[in-house]
């Protein structure tokens, strides 16, 4: 397959394969922390809330790395 690949879409998939196991363990802790046992025990709830944390937590990193590369290049 030859085509034209997306650097940005290679780097997000690896952040949250990364993130998101962590994610898991820090929804359910902060469940378990606030007694709110909807996020622990629902599991669609958990899933909403995973997801997004996970994605937004990617792009938050990827958009830091990225701009620390670019600093660096600027800096040499």
């Amino acid at each position: 397959f030859k085509g034209k690949r997306y650097e940005d879409m290679k780097n997000l998939s690896l952040y949250i394969y990364i993130i998101h196991p962590m994610i898991i363990v820090l929804v359910r802790m902060i469940g378990k922390i606030i007694k709110m046992n909807i996020i622990i025990e629902n599991n669609f709830v958990q899933f909403i809330f995973v997801l997004i944390l996970s994605i937004g937590l990617s792009f938050f990193a990827n958009q830091f790395i990225q701009g620390s590369e670019s600093y660096e290049k600027d800096n040499i």
